[in-house]
């Protein structure tokens, strides 16, 4: 296993976004279409629930037993970031996401997968359906979420 990191340094040198990466890595022909996706669809994900933290740690690839590139490893700190404590004790502003199309384009099977994992996840919060108490003000947040990530992705597939 080798972070996104160590494999775009070695390859193209660019560390830009999680979406240029995987699309360099597909042109490449260093991974499949298909696992090319799933970053586009993790990068759409983090978009979703405020995960502006999305360096090239944390995304790997994983090796086959011939020392090639066989498929992108499972989603890993993927978390919305955006609302973690600033340090010193400080909160962030409990603003609503304000998702972007970016790199990641305009593809609605990206978009639809990205948008039922985080309305489960915003659900969740909404429940407080989670090992440790979740504050109102959180739950409000995400209802909030919920309707920008669906008023967002509604344009972007058709039939949602």
């Amino acid at each position: 296993m080798l972070s996104a990191g160590a494999i775009d340094d070695e390859y193209f040198g660019k560390r830009d976004n999680w979406s240029a990466f995987a699309t360099r890595c597909e042109q490449a022909r260093l991974i499949p279409a298909t696992e090319a996706t799933k970053i586009h669809v993790m990068a759409a994900f983090s978009e979703l629930i405020g995960n502006g933290d999305r360096h090239f740690e944390n995304i790997s690839l994983l090796f086959n037993a011939r020392g090639g590139i066989d498929r992108v490893a499972p989603a890993y700190d993927i978390l919305p970031m955006n609302y973690a404590p600033l340090g010193a004790g400080v909160d962030p502003d409990l603003l609503p996401i304000t998702p972007r199309i970016g790199a990641i384009g305009a593809r609605p099977n990206v978009w639809g997968k990205a948008y039922c994992a985080a309305r489960a996840f915003w659900e969740r919060v909404q429940q407080g359906a989670c090992p440790l108490p979740i504050p109102d003000e959180y739950k409000d947040l995400a209802t909030a979420n919920l309707a920008v990530a669906k008023d967002f992705v509604v344009p972007l597939v058709p039939g949602n």
